[in-house]
């Protein structure tokens, strides 16, 4: 097995709990584009919510 990792740096004025806040907000960033919705709570570590696209499709999340 090969052990893949990514990392991403970005720079910004924001403050760590801003960073924080606007990642979490996943329904702020990441439905509507095509259809998709976003069932359950993403605000808190630990939450756990479903992105479900226009396709039917299901995706499982949970806030880190």
């Amino acid at each position: 097995m090969v052990n893949e990792s990514y990392s991403v740096t970005y720079l910004t004025d924001k403050s760590p709990t801003e960073v924080f806040t606007l990642l979490v907000n996943v329904s702020g960033w990441w439905s509507g584009i095509y259809g998709e919705t976003i069932e359950g709570s993403s605000e808190k570590v630990g939450d756990e919510f479903s992105l479900r696209l226009a396709t039917g499709y299901t995706i499982p999340g949970k806030s880190w």
